[in-house]
């Protein structure tokens, strides 16, 4: 009797032992049929070959970085991964879904994260006020430390940032239609409950609404320019909320400031023009969307939505402007991309299709390796 525990603890250590080593089994050999199977090095850089496509996904590889026009990336040879990330989380605008992709280099390239002080997600306290500006005491912030990579909620100050984080640090932004973006934020936030009338009804007579919960807006500020706010425009100054030439003047700094701005209704062409920017694999810039709001209050589902949009543009100029500043800014990137570009991005919705299919990826922290798994049987073609 007294040997049957001892049987039991060795019985599972083999289990857990096995259990550990079939996923690099897996991964080294390519047994599980999944998406990337192994790894081909093409000049010292990691390129991923698909299953099924063989050597013409390699070669094609081969020709992406040339070629570009605009903002010209550096070829293979000399170009150098960026490891030093500001990334501007704003609020319902697909942030979750490009922070989980930090997340994944962040364990992947062994990079040092500053952390809010308060073991969220946020460094500034959501209630009950206002949120503001970041300071050196909301971080977990260390002079003595180098930090690589600065990804949580945040309300923007160039100064600060710039002191916490290193000179060469590449500050990365998201921007939504800000309509969408409203709606979505609207019902996140429960501001029907703040305001006690569903958005279209807030957006009639918006200024009646706003100011009858101004004396206690927590998240009422999610109501009017909630993403340049974010960016750190200074939405409860009344002389300059709707100044086009105020307004006109903070896009140009922040044009400035940011190194590139995500545009959600374009993601694909984004991450891979993203991609050559920090010069990352297309294994980094995969991804599933996260968090995503599927449904919404009514009456949006009813509503013609073209009068509620003029309103809400007027209601909201600034984010208006905001978005439309950096979506011509992208789109006549785009119209500059060669055709190695548009190749590389029919890639990557095919894999993003394959992964899809399999269902979502996890992460394995298993003692000193990072795994990228995909879940379903399906993906065996």
């Amino acid at each position: 009797m007294g040997s049957t525990p001892r049987r039991f603890f060795i019985y599972l250590a083999l289990c857990i032992t096995l259990a550990a080593l079939l996923p690099v089994y897996i991964w080294l050999t390519g047994a599980g049929h999944g998406l990337f199977s192994k790894t081909t090095v093409y000049r010292g850089f990691p390129l991923l070959k698909k299953t099924g496509m063989g050597s013409n996904f390699v070669s094609l590889m081969q020709r992406l970085d040339s070629g570009q026009k605009a903002y010209r990336i550096p070829e293979m040879t000399s170009c150098v991964p960026r490891r030093h990330i500001v990334f501007f989380r704003v609020s319902k605008c697909s942030s979750t879904t490009l922070y989980m992709l930090l997340q994944r280099a962040v364990v992947k390239y062994r990079l040092r994260v500053l952390r809010p002080k308060t073991n969220k997600i946020h460094f500034y306290r959501v209630h009950p006020y206002r949120p503001t500006k970041i300071t050196v005491h909301d971080a977990k912030y260390n002079p003595k430390l180098t930090y690589d990579v600065l990804m949580d909620h945040m309300i923007y100050d160039a100064d600060v940032i710039n002191k916490m984080m290193p000179s060469d640090s590449f500050h990365l932004a998201i921007l939504r239609e800000p309509f969408a973006q409203f709606i979505s934020a609207y019902d996140y936030f429960r501001l029907w409950v703040k305001f006690r009338v569903h958005s279209a009804e807030f957006l009639n007579h918006p200024h009646f609404y706003w100011n009858r919960s101004v004396s206690s807006r927590d998240k009422a500020t999610y109501a009017r320019n909630s993403m340049i706010s974010e960016l750190g425009f200074p939405d409860e100054r009344e002389d300059l909320r709707d100044n086009d030439t105020f307004i006109q003047s903070y896009i140009n700094f922040l044009d400035s400031a940011l190194d590139f701005v995500i545009i959600v209704e374009l993601l694909d062409e984004c991450l891979v023009y993203l991609r050559r920017l920090l010069c990352w694999t297309m294994e980094d810039m995969l991804y599933s969307n996260a968090n995503v709001q599927k449904k919404y209050r009514r009456p949006w589902r009813e509503q013609n939505n073209t009068l509620y949009k003029e309103k809400h543009k007027r209601w909201s100029k600034a984010d208006h402007q905001l978005y439309q500043h950096f979506l011509n800014k992208f789109l006549a990137t785009l119209r500059r991309q060669g055709h190695d570009f548009f190749e590389e991005l029919s890639i990557f919705r095919k894999a993003k299709d394959a992964l899809d299919r399999c269902g979502v990826y996890m992460m394995f922290y298993i003692m000193w390796f990072f795994l990228l798994r995909l879940g379903k049987p399906f993906c065996e073609g």
